[in-house]
């Protein structure tokens, strides 16, 4: 593990400090650059400026994660356009844009997740060339 504890919790603290979700903190020390990507998103989107901000807020935590012969590569990202919906809000958030989906049969015969699909109620759209809109 990269990121000790304590600075897993400040991160959490910094994304939910700006309206953010933390979505995911990925480590890899497999290279000899070790990287530590933050994922986060929000209600209105991510912009630029503000994934700029918690990098400045970060980057003092990651200067002290590799030591003195290890680098840490730290990037702070959004989730992006083409990431799966995996989560109501995912679902919430992506109202209203044109979603791909395929239905996964569980063991009961049910469609996986249908119960976030069912909430959002998607329609087939016209124009979208058949696809489902959420």
């Amino acid at each position: 593990m990269i990121v000790p504890e304590p600075d897993r919790a400040h991160i959490r603290k910094a994304v939910s400090d700006r309206g953010l979700d933390l979505e995911e903190l990925r480590e890899n020390d497999s290279a000899a650059t070790w990287r530590v990507i933050v994922v986060v998103d929000g209600d209105g989107g991510v912009s630029l400026d503000t994934l700029a901000n918690l990098s400045t807020e970060l980057d003092p935590l990651a200067e002290q994660w590799g030591g003195p012969n290890r680098a840490v590569t730290l990037e702070i990202t959004s989730r992006g356009v083409d990431a799966p919906l995996t989560e109501h809000r995912h679902w919430r958030r992506a109202h209203g844009r044109q979603v791909d989906l395929e239905y996964v049969e569980e063991p009961r015969g049910r469609p996986a997740g249908g119960s976030a699909i069912s909430t959002m109620q998607p329609r087939r759209c016209e124009s979208c060339r058949g696809q489902v809109v959420a």
